[in-house]
């Protein structure tokens, strides 16, 4: 069975899912168990392999490389309306394949993560927004224009590189406030020493997302401090088990990301008025990665970009997932694209055996409209999927699809019951709307043409599967 293994390889925080695109099954990971990864490996002093993510957390810092990936060959396309170009290239003599598996690099950060914006968040038909991923090292920066929920994307994402000289993200941070922690008096004490790894601290992880702005910042440390003596530090304030970073302190640990950020998009404000796109004017800003939903930076682009609505997705989890499991939607997408280019939809008119076939092809939404009409209160259909391979499939009968069906393998059938919910005085008009969710399964539903609120009852058999 064919796996399919999607990989976000961060700088500073990586994050995995796979599934088997051959099946039926809903994705078969759970990704809040995956979750985000420190990007960390462990070596012993003699090159030896250790650990790697989370494993780390229990190896000597002196023991533990970070930040590697800005080692790997980095090629950076120039600004330009086309989306298919990729953020890192690794060189292919280095990636050893088996012989049952094969690496696809074919989609940028900024594409997934409109992807996964696309499926959660609303927007009017034709928004042109910039999107902004806050990773842990970088921020990445796009045009995205959003049609119609589910439109495909992959021709309206445009990623902007070069945005920013600043190489800054949300670990941007830490870094300032393990500064000031290695600054303040007890640092030096022994006996009380500070622990600045602030990446480990699930508390100030916390903290530094969910800051607003309006209150201090407090932390729970490794260490008792009771015994020592207290000291403000000039800035930061440590008491017993407790440390306490005022909130005009925190505000100046984002100053770096922010500065970051407004370069960002100025720079492609900038770009969009130089290139062919100059009458075209943004309305939104996105953000995503693992920053993107901090209230405070939020709040921040609001009070600068007054004119720009923000929006953010709905979780933390959700914003540091959005590319990997953006990614997944687009292969997922790209895989029920091509099912619904090589099969024909029928669908048949009446009850009898003896009534036409209507063929149709699928939208690449994967919906289907079916017009139909009938006299009784209820009325039988057969759903028919053929695969066409390129080829027109002609007019014809259920009885010549039933005479036929040990020559067609790849056929499948369903019998779809209509009743309504009353009495039909004349010929009833209504819809018959099919949806193709993945390859072989699909959903059914049935309304009044003339009031589309009026959903009516629809009773499904499958009279033949696929052999």
């Amino acid at each position: 069975m064919d796996v399919v293994i999607n990989i976000d390889f961060g700088m500073t925080g990586s994050a995995a899912e796979w599934w088997f695109p051959n099946s039926t099954k809903e994705n078969n990971v759970e990704l809040q168990a995956i979750g985000k990864i420190p990007t960390e490996v462990a070596y012993s002093p003699e090159g030896d392999f250790l650990a790697w993510g989370n494993a780390c957390k229990e190896i000597g810092n002196e023991l533990v490389q970070s930040g590697f990936k800005g080692l790997f060959d980095r090629h950076i396309p120039e600004a330009s309306d086309s989306s298919e170009q990729t953020d890192d290239k690794l060189s292919m003599e280095e990636v050893k394949r088996s012989k049952n598996s094969y690496l696809v690099v074919n989609v940028t950060e900024a594409l997934a993560s409109c992807e996964y914006i696309t499926r959660y968040l609303e927007f009017e038909p034709g928004t042109m927004a910039i999107s902004c991923g806050m990773g842990g090292a970088t921020i990445d920066t796009a045009f995205a224009i959003f049609e119609r929920k589910h439109e495909p994307l992959s021709r309206r994402v445009f990623p902007i590189a070069g945005a920013s000289n600043i190489q800054c993200g949300v670990s941007a941070v830490d870094k300032k406030l393990s500064a000031l922690l290695r600054k303040h008096p007890l640092s030096t004490n022994a006996q009380f020493p500070i622990s600045t790894d602030l990446r480990k601290n699930a508390d100030w992880q916390h903290a530094r997302n969910s800051f607003d702005g309006s209150n201090d910042v407090t932390l729970t440390l490794a260490c008792d401090f009771r015994d020592a003596i207290s000291s403000s530090g000039g800035k930061i304030a440590i008491d017993g088990l407790a440390i306490r970073v005022p909130r005009a302190q925190v505000e100046k640990l984002f100053d770096p990301l922010l500065t970051a950020l407004w370069n960002d998009i100025d720079y492609s404000l900038e770009q969009l008025k130089r290139g062919s796109h100059g009458k075209m004017c943004p309305t939104t800003v996105v953000l995503c990665g693992g920053g993107g939903t901090t209230p405070y930076i939020a709040n921040q682009l609001k009070l600068r970009y007054q004119d720009f609505v923000v929006k953010v997705l709905p979780s933390p989890e959700a914003s540091a997932l959005a590319t990997v499991r953006g990614h997944g939607i687009y292969l997922k997408r790209m895989a029920l694209e091509t099912y619904l280019g090589s099969i024909g939809l029928g669908l048949s008119m009446g009850s009898l055996s003896g009534d036409h076939v209507v063929w149709q092809k699928s939208s690449a939404e994967g919906v289907t409209m079916f017009d139909c009409t009938s006299r009784k209160e209820k009325a039988v259909h057969y759903f028919i999927v053929h695969k066409t391979e390129n080829s027109e499939l002609k007019p014809c009968t259920v009885e010549y699809v039933k005479n036929n069906m040990p020559l067609c393998p790849e056929m499948l059938v369903w019998t779809l019951h209509v009743a309504a919910d009353k009495y039909w005085p004349k010929r009833q008009r209504y819809y018959i709307e099919i949806t193709c969710m993945e390859k072989e399964k699909f959903s059914f539903r049935a309304y009044e043409r003339k009031n589309p609120e009026v959903k009516l009852e629809l009773e499904i058999q499958v009279f033949r599967a696929r052999v």
